[in-house]
């Protein structure tokens, strides 16, 4: 991880976000108000020459440098250099731009798309270290976006939306407050999900960095669902799969007979979300019943009272074997049916990332799960 010191480093030789270069000023505007305290350096954006018919061909920034990306640093960095600059006279466009005006800038190693759109509706500009950044001055408004993070934060979780650390996510969609961090991890096991305390501890770190969650003293609570949801959404992937199978049984009805087949081959199944669905919303599903198992297929089909027909031409059974914790977590058993099936949040992911009449199911689901929080 970069540190601050190495940021001046590469201020001092200049950082480049076209057409402007940024480099660090050697006279430092004095404050109006000298108890204000002061940013971490003072830089001048300077245009190249081609550009410099646009207006003023430099500008002064106030900096707040922030070694760590995460949306929670960069709020509070860009709260702190307004602050400062108003020490230093009016923030734009409080009061019109001239070339004494001093305008507030954030530097940080990278800026994810989510923290260039909080700056542009901030009116504060701020670059990374990565080629992105967002410039707002008097009749200028930059935006460079797209280039990959180079500088990983290594004390966060980098995969806290998906595969199994994304436990700690999905169980704030369950359940909106908690105690302590092994509360948390007594709601995950109670929902048939395994995870250890220090993955919890950095997964809950990684989301109060993201401002998804707030922790007090025993009081740890989501506070943004909407943008949870966003996010486990997009780093959603589909489980790794070892083995797919269709088959014809004609025992009914079929959820229990799999689950009796599951219990003699000690698997367990659960129906994937996409068959769970009218649990939660109308929806005409296919007549091919799909179900998660996390043993060998072949283990669970030598189980059954009857041999399945493998080569049907009119299959109504989908064997899928994953062994994804993430599919079998907060499975609730359907009695009706005699079978597990999928949580409502894998149910919404799954048809979230699904076609045009599964998108819009997904959306009815969501305001379920968003309902079912607030009479929480």
């Amino acid at each position: 991880m970069i540190t601050e010191q190495e940021i001046l480093g590469k201020l001092k030789e200049g950082v480049v976000l076209h057409p402007l270069t940024f480099r660090l000023k050697t006279e430092q505007p004095k404050s109006s108000k000298p108890s204000i305290v002061s940013p971490d350096v003072f830089v001048e954006g300077t245009r190249d020459a081609q550009t410099y018919i646009w207006g003023p061909r430099s500008f002064t920034f106030a900096v707040e440098i922030k070694r760590y990306n995460s949306a929670k640093s960069v709020t509070e960095a860009i709260y702190t250099a307004k602050q400062t600059v108003r020490a230093y006279g009016s923030l734009w466009p409080e009061s019109p731009g001239t070339e004494n005006q001093i305008y507030p800038l954030i530097i940080t190693p990278w800026l994810s798309w989510e923290n260039l759109m909080l700056l542009e509706n901030e009116l504060v500009s701020g670059i990374d270290l990565c080629g992105n950044g967002a410039i707002t001055l008097p009749g200028i408004q930059i935006r460079r976006a797209g280039q990959p993070n180079a500088y990983p934060d290594s004390r966060l979780v980098r995969n806290v939306y998906s595969g199994n650390t994304s436990l700690v996510a999905r169980v704030f969609l369950l359940r909106p407050s908690y105690t302590s961090v092994n509360n948390i991890i007594e709601e995950i096991k109670t929902r048939d999900g395994e995870i250890t305390q220090p993955t919890v501890s950095k997964a809950i770190r990684q989301l109060q960095e993201d401002l998804i969650i707030s922790k007090e003293k025993k009081n740890i609570r989501l506070v943004q669902s909407d943008k949870l949801l966003e996010r486990l959404s997009s780093e959603f992937s589909k489980p790794k799969i070892r083995q797919t199978i269709q088959f014809k049984i004609n025992d009914a009805p079929i959820g229990r007979t799999l689950s009796d087949a599951a219990k003699i081959a000690g698997a367990k199944i659960a129906l994937t979300g996409n068959s769970s669905v009218d649990l939660f919303t109308a929806f005409a599903q296919e007549p091919l019943v799909s179900f998660y198992c996390n043993k060998p297929l072949s283990n669970l089909l030598k189980a059954l009272k009857e041999p399945p027909e493998l080569d049907s031409k009119f299959p109504n059974v989908r064997l899928i074997e994953t062994e994804d914790p993430t599919v079998y977590f907060d499975a609730k058993y359907n009695e009706a049916d005699s079978v597990f099936t999928s949580s409502i949040v894998q149910t919404w992911l799954e048809l979230n990332a699904g076609d045009g009449r599964q998108k819009e199911a997904a959306i009815k689901i969501k305001q379920l799960i968003l309902e079912n929080l607030q009479q929480q």
